[in-house]
């Protein structure tokens, strides 16, 4: 039988603010994490069990994933590091910066205001 690739399942875009707010919404929103700990960070948690790699090194602009730095996108460092280290406040920070009018605003501002 010949290889058709439609045959495959649709690769999910892992540096989308869809699919990290879904992740989020899947968390217990009173769960802790530790920004300052590569292991509890929010962002290594989130990559490791989108991709299954289990050595994620995330940092405040980049994150090595499966051996591969990767940027992270405009306002996903300030989602996970802003005070108040629960799932259910990045939750509530996530969506807040995920609107069109802030994402026009980190275009233009390249991240810098949010």
């Amino acid at each position: 039988m010949l290889y058709n690739p439609k045959w495959e399942p649709p690769k999910r875009d892992i540096f989308s603010w869809d699919n990290l707010i879904a992740w989020l919404e899947m968390k217990s929103p009173k769960q802790e994490y530790s920004y300052y700990r590569p292991d509890c960070c929010m962002l290594a948690k989130y990559f490791g069990e989108m991709t299954d790699d289990k050595y994620v090194s995330v940092g405040q602009v980049n994150a090595c994933i499966n051996g591969r730095l990767r940027r992270l996108p405009m306002g996903w460092n300030r989602v996970a590091e802003t005070e108040g280290h629960t799932f259910g406040e990045a939750l509530e920070r996530a969506r807040a910066a995920n609107t069109p009018r802030r994402a026009v605003l980190r275009m233009l501002t390249f991240g810098l205001l949010g």
